[in-house]
């Protein structure tokens, strides 16, 4: 997940999978924090 302080568009590149309702940032994790946005990983463990 990342949060910037405005439209997320106006900090990074987008691509949005056909048919799938999620973007994904098309900067990796160093270029995200490089520009100043929060990046959270979550993980799901088995039950």
């Amino acid at each position: 997940m990342l949060i910037a302080p405005g439209k997320l568009t106006d900090f990074c590149p987008l691509y949005l999978q056909p048919g799938s309702g999620s973007a994904v940032s098309q900067f990796d994790k160093n270029d995200v924090e490089a520009i100043g946005l929060v990046k959270f990983d979550f993980w799901a463990w088995p039950r």
